[in-house]
């Protein structure tokens, strides 16, 4: 029986150069995320080889919702695996800065007429647009 050498995975710390921190409720979908707290890392794969490197890589939110004060989302790994991410509000993330997008509601284009498209492809118009 052949013995599995279990190397132990040093925990993503903040990167000031390339991340920040947000909070739940600032996630939006396209954002590659992490939990700060390296403790609330797992997955529903922890059973599996390649879990403790997955617990350590960021995922892309695909979907969201707002259930105040929890927030759920979708998080999609580069190798395709989704899972499902409940957490309050005030829980911390590490958010890579470059998957980061302005919100079109508070740039000088905000009060464009014309409805903006969302990232499912949905329109919307910013809160005054039509004043």
């Amino acid at each position: 029986m052949a013995e599995h050498a279990h190397t132990a995975i040093p925990a993503y710390r903040m990167n000031p150069a390339e991340d920040k921190i947000l909070f739940s409720g600032d996630l939006q979908p396209g954002m590659l995320v992490l939990p700060e707290d390296p403790g609330k890392r797992a997955t529903f794969q922890d059973t599996a080889e390649d879990a403790p490197v997955k617990r350590q890589q960021f995922r892309k939110i695909i979907r969201r919702l707002n259930l105040t004060p929890t927030i759920m989302f979708v998080g999609q790994w580069d190798d395709g695996y989704k899972e499902s991410h409940t957490s309050d509000a005030a829980a911390s993330w590490i958010v890579k800065k470059s998957s980061i997008t302005p919100d079109p509601c508070s740039t000088t284009t905000a009060h464009d007429p014309h409805p903006w498209i969302d990232v499912n492809g949905r329109e919307f118009e910013c809160p005054g647009a039509s004043e």
